[in-house]
């Protein structure tokens, strides 16, 4: 449940949405007073901008597509989206660049994610990580505006160090809770193999999972800044809203009124979360109000990147990218 708050306007930090969440489409918008950013684009290019507009967002003035990884789930909008608005750049790392570029049918102003730094994108520092998922090189993000800062996690087969190492001290995150053991195991439609790829550790989170990272990031860090919890890539037919919501009540326990979930789903966005800089607060929908207090982010990977980032710089389509990674 999201928190009843009090009106006030967004100051600093940054506004998020998840337009979409599933096996069928994957894409998010992340934006500040003065950038906007799309986070993989896997619905269709009509379905984005119709998306985006629920949200106040025209496509053209978007800053940046960051790409997680390469599956169609998470790129399918790309071929249209580039013929349409071809000065939106997008942010992928060489070897997912490679990949997505041979197939894209379209000129693209490609910038390649640079290996273990962070980088500026606008008003946002981003900060990549290496995930564990059947793709040629998956990766999830940090972004944050200051002392703000938000993690994506999605499409990952198990939690790993780095991935904790990373998402510690985020004020807001979007996990994947792709699907519940029982459910998955009883479904009678998905062959042997493709249950094996699920489970596998290069496959995707469980609620359980998801649940256990977490209780680990809210409940074992005294000082664990986390406002609001967003939860997707819910399998359509292995999961439900409701399995998802009691496992993250019992991962949060005590701590459950003090953090916001949401639910996100495949045929709507959600609402647009403002987790704001201004004295920590965080508000959940336009016009839906403040939430409590919170401080900084000290000692966590996001608080600690302090230092001037660079900025990545268009990449043109030429030579073997493979080499880079």
């Amino acid at each position: 449940m999201l928190p009843a708050q009090d009106n006030y306007r967004l100051v600093s930090g940054f506004e998020f949405s998840v337009l979409g969440s599933g096996s069928s489409g994957n894409a998010s918008l992340v934006r500040s007073p003065g950038t906007a950013i799309l986070v993989d684009a896997g619905m269709s290019c009509r379905q984005i901008v119709r998306r985006l507009a629920a949200v106040g967002q025209t496509p053209e003035k978007l800053d940046g597509i960051l790409l997680t990884h390469e599956h169609s789930d998470h790129t399918k909008a790309l071929g249209v989206f580039c013929r349409s608005y071809p000065e939106v750049p997008i942010y992928a790392s060489a070897a997912t660049r490679r990949v997505v570029g041979e197939n894209l049918g379209a000129a693209a102003d490609w910038r390649i994610i640079p290996k273990n730094a962070g980088f500026e994108l606008g008003e946002f520092g981003v900060t990549s990580f290496p995930v564990p998922h059947d793709a040629v090189d998956p990766l999830g993000f940090v972004l944050r505006t200051g002392a703000v800062a938000l993690g994506i996690l999605t499409d990952a087969g198990h939690v790993t160090k780095t991935i904790r190492h990373h998402l510690g001290g985020c004020h807001a995150l979007f996990i994947e809770t792709n699907y519940d053991p029982a459910l998955l195991e009883a479904d009678h439609h998905r062959p042997w193999q493709v249950k094996q790829r699920i489970l596998g550790p290069h496959g995707h989170l469980s609620n359980q999972q998801a649940t256990a990272l977490v209780r680990e990031l809210v409940l074992e860090d005294a000082e664990s800044e986390l406002e609001f919890l967003v939860c997707g890539h819910l399998s359509s037919d292995c999961n439900t809203p409701e399995k998802v919501s009691a496992q993250v009540a019992e991962a949060l326990g005590q701590r459950e009124s003090a953090v916001g979930v949401c639910i996100s789903e495949r045929a709507e966005p959600t609402p647009l979360l403002r987790i704001a800089g201004r004295a920590g607060g965080a508000e959940a929908g336009a016009g839906e109000g403040r939430a409590r207090e919170a401080g900084g982010l000290s000692g966590s990977p996001a608080a600690r990147v302090r230092e001037p980032l660079g900025v990545v710089a268009q990449q043109p389509v030429q030579g073997d990218l493979f080499d880079a990674c």
